[in-house]
């Protein structure tokens, strides 16, 4: 039974994405969300490449390529938040831009974390430096999916967004199966690997449940963004305001003003100190 569910788990996710990739070509979303068609077409190409190495190919061969697919299935995942990032901000170019500069640096942050906290700690049983650093690595960009949802559900009514556009039910997906997925890693770390079956079971479980989620947003008709009027002069306010920022070379006029503020400051400390 437990052998059935497994296989279960691990089949039914690739057909449905593979279905998935085919309603996003017909419906024109491939153009829309690239990078999460890239990482549902990577996932299905995934599957069929480890699922026959898993049953005939050497052991060996089938790590290597897990361990490699797991990888890129990390840095495709980053993009995917990337894209919702930018997705959700879009009418506010600025903060778009500020965005993709913080991202950037978060990817350099989440790498250098990985690694010091694989440097500073023992380690899992059997695993090498760099799958440590992998599988830390995985948890913090599951953690930037769960904020990413908690975002959506918090702000999405700020930007003309709703909890039927296309772009939570992706979001959506991914905290689900993130935040069961960092549940699952907190029990094992607290009481051990004594129930791995289960374990592997329910992640099969979490990601099958983000499949069937990301099928069904897609499937239905994506509302039309909403302009909110409490909010609708805020893109000019922020370009102005955050311009300086993101383009250094800019005619920003806030640029003045900060300068002359942190001027006036240090003025003020050097006079106290007279």
């Amino acid at each position: 039974m437990l052998v059935t569910l497994q296989y279960a788990f691990w089949i039914l996710p690739a057909v449905l994405q593979a279905y998935l990739a085919v309603v996003m070509v017909r419906r024109g979303l491939r153009a829309e969300f690239p990078a999460f068609f890239l990482y549902t077409v990577f996932q299905v190409s995934s599957f069929m490449l480890k699922f026959p190495l898993y049953h005939l190919g050497p052991y060996k061969l089938y790590f290597n390529v897990y361990w490699s697919c797991k990888v890129l299935e990390l840095a495709l995942g980053f993009m995917v938040i990337h894209e919702v990032f930018s997705y959700i901000f879009r009418p506010y170019e600025a903060l778009r831009d500020l965005g993709n500069v913080l991202f950037r640096w978060a990817a350099v942050v989440l790498v250098l974390v990985a690694a010091v906290m694989v440097l500073s700690s023992s380690g899992g049983v059997g695993l090498t430096p760099l799958m440590n650093i992998i599988l830390t690595l995985d948890r913090s960009i599951s953690m930037m999916q769960c904020g990413l949802v908690l975002l959506l559900l918090l702000f999405s009514s700020y930007v003309g967004l709703t909890n039927r556009n296309h772009v939570f039910g992706i979001a959506l997906g991914f905290g689900l199966a993130s935040a069961i997925d960092l549940c699952i890693w907190t029990v094992r770390a607290r009481f051990g690997g004594g129930a791995d079956t289960v374990f592997s079971l329910l992640s099969g479980a979490s990601f099958l449940l983000a499949v069937v989620t990301w099928t069904g947003y897609l499937l239905s008709p994506d509302p039309e963004r909403r302009t909110v009027q409490h909010v609708a002069a805020l893109p000019d306010s922020w370009n102005y305001a955050l311009n300086g920022i993101t383009n250094p070379g800019a005619n920003a006029p806030s640029l003045p003003l900060i300068e002359s503020a942190v001027e006036r400051i240090f003025q003020r400390k050097n006079d106290s100190v007279h």
